[in-house]
């Protein structure tokens, strides 16, 4: 629905405001409320795998890992499908 769009929209902005201010924390945590909340709309997809980036840039590996995982089961055809293999990939060999 429009609204349920408009919704996950904001919640995007949100997130991404967040980012852009060094509040690397509050992102994740947006971006995870999202893809939690709205798993049917777009905005979706592409803060699961926003989660994992900023958890890999942190240093999280386990949390990244588990995120990355999260991503691609729920989106194996997702358009960061590729992405996300590769640094599980590096994951898996960077011990």
């Amino acid at each position: 629905s429009q609204r349920a769009s408009l919704g996950a929209e904001a919640e995007s902005l949100t997130a991404e405001s967040f980012l852009v201010e060094g509040r690397k924390e509050e992102a994740i945590r947006g971006y995870r409320d999202l893809a939690r909340s709205r798993p049917t709309q777009p905005q979706a997809e592409i803060a699961l795998f926003g989660a994992a980036q900023l958890e890999l840039e942190l240093g999280r590996r386990a949390e990244a890992r588990r995120t990355f995982t999260d991503y691609l089961a729920r989106y194996p055809r997702g358009r960061f499908r590729s992405e996300a293999q590769a640094r599980l990939s590096r994951l898996d060999t960077v011990e």
